[in-house]
């Protein structure tokens, strides 16, 4: 059974870290010399709300609610969403590069829970098989879906107080 089909989900979860001494290392670099664009809650954010948009069926959040944290440099370092869905559902994550995480996703409702800790890596793994099947489009996450992940985050990120050269014309 795919998630989505399940209407009774009443709340999903995702967490995701960095490997620490890697994400110290990027994070001494000012956002200028990561290059404009780049953000933490975008890079690691992507993987959490991938999992919440396909729990729920791919719609669009009624609300979008977002606390981060800064590092040093300015960098966005931890950040925690909730996103509330029509229906009386929310999805939350948390995404850090300082702080140690589970690494897992959940999905509950009143009758069921599932927990997956096995990281995020079926979403590699899925890209993978779609190239090698000649798709330039995945069936599951088709552009569209894309599209609205990346206009959920962009606004995490200016919630959260990180600003991109682009943001100022």
């Amino acid at each position: 059974m795919r998630l989505q089909e399940i209407s009774y989900i009443k709340k999903g979860k995702a967490n995701e870290k960095a490997e620490y001494a890697e994400a110290k290392e990027e994070c001494e670099k000012t956002p200028e010399k990561l290059g404009p664009g780049w953000s933490w809650s975008v890079d690691l954010g992507i993987y959490c709300l991938q999992f919440i948009s396909m729990a729920f069926g791919g719609q669009k959040p009624k609300k979008i609610s977002a606390v981060g944290s800064h590092y040093e440099t300015g960098m966005d370092d931890t950040v925690t969403v909730l996103l509330q869905y029509p229906g009386g559902v929310h999805g939350s994550f948390t995404c850090s590069i300082t702080v140690l995480l589970s690494n897992t996703v959940s999905v509950s409702g009143k009758e069921f829970s599932f927990t997956n800790g096995m990281g995020m890596n079926y979403e590699a793994k899925h890209v993978q098989e779609s190239l090698q099947r000649g798709l330039k489009e995945s069936p599951v996450i088709p552009l569209a879906q894309s599209e609205l992940l990346a206009d959920i985050l962009e606004e995490v990120r200016k919630v959260i107080g990180i600003t991109f050269p682009q943001d100022k014309h």
